[in-house]
């Protein structure tokens, strides 16, 4: 991969990221992902490992617009290499995503619950300054899993899973997180009559 070529994918990719989460034109987000489709499909990923990450990208863009399907492709074609996406994270963005596909579209929480179950078993990465990373996965994948577990009525099951979740994520600071999986926990601590679990739950 030569240098202008390698400019030129960072450039799509600089754009698509720019139309879709700061100006909204979604269409335009479209219009550049298919270009660096185009651009990055018959790069192998050992010369390239942030072909992975564009995957990646392009998969979420499809889901948060409901093409279910596609995404999917995306994301299992990152399965493809896992031992490149391993390292640079994007397995674990990948069994996320596929995980709030098999939910969300497929409706089998089963199969949702097994994705999560392998984000979960993931060992750390050997980068001490990237391991922030591998613990907000561990975080997300363990309230993903208690939402699915809840959803079915397991509520029991579900509580250490959001418990374990909401700690890591507060210590990763991300408020917002904690405070939608706080709220769901609440929920089942009402539907247990646990009054005083579900007030603490709510003042996080």
């Amino acid at each position: 991969m030569d240098n202008s070529h390698f400019l030129s994918v960072r450039c799509l990719y600089i754009l698509m990221e720019a139309y879709c989460n700061i100006e909204k034109n979604y269409e335009k987000a479209f219009n550049y992902a298919r270009q660096l489709i185009r651009e990055v499909e018959y790069i192998d990923t050992a010369e390239f490992p942030d072909k992975l990450d564009i995957y990646i990208k392009i998969g979420e863009l499809l889901s948060r617009f409901q093409d279910y399907e596609e995404a999917r492709i995306y994301s299992e074609e990152v399965l493809e290499d896992e031992e490149v996406a391993f390292r640079h994270y994007n397995l674990h963005q990948a069994y996320n995503l596929l995980s709030v596909i098999a939910r969300d579209y497929d409706k089998d929480i089963e199969q949702s619950n097994e994705w999560n179950r392998k984000l979960l078993a993931l060992p750390p990465v050997n980068d001490e300054q990237q391991a922030w990373k591998g613990e907000a996965w561990q975080g997300i994948a363990s309230c993903d899993l208690a939402y699915n577990l809840f959803l079915v009525g397991k509520y029991d099951e579900a509580i250490p899973y959001f418990q374990k979740g909401i700690e890591i994520m507060y210590k990763q600071e991300d408020y917002y997180f904690v405070s939608g999986s706080a709220v769901i926990l609440a929920d089942i601590y009402l539907i247990k009559k646990d009054l005083k679990a579900a007030k603490e739950m709510l003042d996080i």
